[in-house]
């Protein structure tokens, strides 16, 4: 089993389906006001014994104020972030949090140059 998180919008699902494995969880944060509707094969996604979760986190109570406090600079960004890596190294740092994440406070991908 492995589990998919999904926070881009709904079109991702029908791809995410055909990659996950027998017994897969796959979260569903996205939202597309504009293009919700999708389409998937629904023999796949039972035999392969999905599970498709929804999340809907709005209103976000938090949010506004937590902009307001680095917009202020009450807050420095830069305090939370405990690690960067470039795409290449996700396997190594997803494998980091998961058997040692006690250092880890916010892992933040970043765009090498090319």
């Amino acid at each position: 089993m492995n589990k998919i998180m999904i926070t881009a919008a709904p079109s991702v699902i029908p791809d995410m389906m055909k990659i996950a494995v027998y017994g897969s969880i796959i979260g569903f944060l996205g939202i597309d006001l504009q293009h919700g509707d999708i389409t998937f094969n629904a023999n796949d996604f039972h035999f392969k014994k999905l599970q498709l979760r929804a999340s809907y986190a709005v209103p976000a109570l938090w949010f506004p104020r937590a902009l307001e406090l680095l917009k202020s600079k009450v807050v420095d960004p830069k305090d939370f972030i405990t690690q960067t890596f470039p795409l290449e190294d996700t396997e190594q740092y997803f494998r980091k949090q998961k058997e040692d994440s006690s250092d880890v406070i916010k892992m933040v991908m970043v765009k090498t140059e090319d």
